[in-house]
């Protein structure tokens, strides 16, 4: 989670943009087993209109091209690099 960040802010969207996340840059996912209870009080609040764009967003996200760790390599190189700009070399 620390290397791909969290954007979504709702739901169940995390769950989905955390995967979609990893399948774009081919990481092992580990899932946890949950247990669902039915609803004893009160009724629900989840609207499938108003979540359904969110869900779409990552699903699109996790078939898009994959993001190779070569590009993230690369970044973190140029974020050293810059870093040390101005720096003397031998």
């Amino acid at each position: 989670m620390r290397e791909v960040g969290i954007e979504s802010d709702a739901g169940f969207e995390v769950g989905i943009e955390l995967v979609a996340k990893a399948r774009r840059r081919r990481l092992p996912v580990a899932e946890l087993p949950t247990i669902w209870l039915e609803r004893t009080h009160g009724a629900s609040s989840f609207r499938i209109l108003k979540w359904v764009p969110k869900y779409l967003r990552w699903y699109r996200y996790a078939f898009g091209p994959p993001i190779q760790k070569l590009q993230q390599a690369r970044v973190a190189d140029q974020a050293v690099l810059g870093a040390t700009e101005g720096t003397p070399t031998a």
